[in-house]
């Protein structure tokens, strides 16, 4: 589905399967992923982001990595993590389906959410180092993005001095960590 509505997968799939007569033909995918539920890696997003990237290559669609491809693909999987309720925003979509290091940014107070990604080239060096140093790791304790989400909105909407304070200094500390990385 586009992001505006105006394109429906159903005739691509009534094409693929051969099945033009069909009204209402279903695709049934079953995925799995070896990361934790509730992980903070975004596993839901990258699972989303390579259904819908096969299936759009199966039905004839073309996602070759140009122009707005991460775009409609972030879109994409927003919408489809909205319709099954698993919640999170735009964020978990830039990070686990737009390699690198990146910027991601939305506009203020734009409806439809308007995304855009800027990518950063790391020197080799800087990638060798990085990879020498930093270590990830599970709590084992779960958080998922619906739970985490909702409270955050919560105290969004009351414009705490708290939720400010941290969205000041998540912008800042992004912003501050590109300018470092890349010799700044």
């Amino acid at each position: 589905i586009s992001q505006d509505g105006s394109h429906c997968i159903q005739s691509y799939l009534k094409k693929f399967c051969r099945r033009e007569n069909v009204d209402d033909l279903g695709l049934e995918i079953i995925s799995c992923s070896l990361l934790p539920t509730g992980s903070g890696m975004g596993g839901s997003s990258i699972l989303g982001g390579c259904v819908i990237t096969a299936i759009a290559k199966c039905v004839g669609i073309l996602l070759d990595g140009n122009g707005d491809f991460s775009n409609n693909i972030i879109h994409s999987v927003l919408m489809l993590e909205q319709l099954l309720t698993t919640g999170g925003g735009w964020q978990d979509q830039i990070g686990g389906l737009v390699g690198g290091l990146k910027l991601g940014t939305a506009d203020v107070n734009v409806i439809p959410l308007q995304t855009r990604v800027k990518q950063f080239p790391l020197a080799p060096e800087t990638k060798r180092e990085l990879n020498e140093r930093l270590v990830l790791v599970f709590t084992g304790k779960p958080r998922l993005a619906k739970n985490i989400l909702q409270n955050v909105l919560r105290r969004w909407a009351r414009r705490t001095n708290d939720i400010m304070r941290t969205l000041e200094g998540l912008v800042k500390g992004a912003h501050d960590v590109i300018e470092s990385l890349n010799g700044g």
